[in-house]
């Protein structure tokens, strides 16, 4: 594989990776909006909701732990576009000291 076809891979994977870092925080975003109302709603029970609300290991302790699992998701994704990116760039750097080292001999 030559440095132009890698270079375009990368690129191309990292906005694919990008696109899905994108989905996953919106994702997080709308999940998180929903637990919201679902939390007053069972909180608003007087006998039931608070106690399952309040407990360390209940519903609220819970759905925000797959809603910080899924931003924690989401920041991994956009790390790895971006390494995908910065590997794109650095292979174009290399290419190019080479050819001007090739030139200057």
């Amino acid at each position: 594989m030559d440095v132009e076809s890698f270079v375009e891979k990368q690129r191309i994977a990292g906005t694919d990776t990008g696109k899905v870092r994108d989905r996953m925080d919106a994702l997080a975003d709308r999940v998180q909006a929903q637990l919201d109302s679902l939390i007053a709603i069972v909180s608003s029970d007087p006998v039931f909701g608070k106690k399952f609300m309040d407990d360390p290991k209940g519903l609220k302790y819970q759905l925000e732990g797959a809603v910080e699992g899924t931003r924690t998701m989401a920041k991994s994704w956009g790390k790895l576009s971006d390494g995908q990116f910065q590997n794109a760039t650095n292979a174009e750097r290399e290419e190019q000291k080479r050819r001007e080292q090739f030139e200057n001999i």
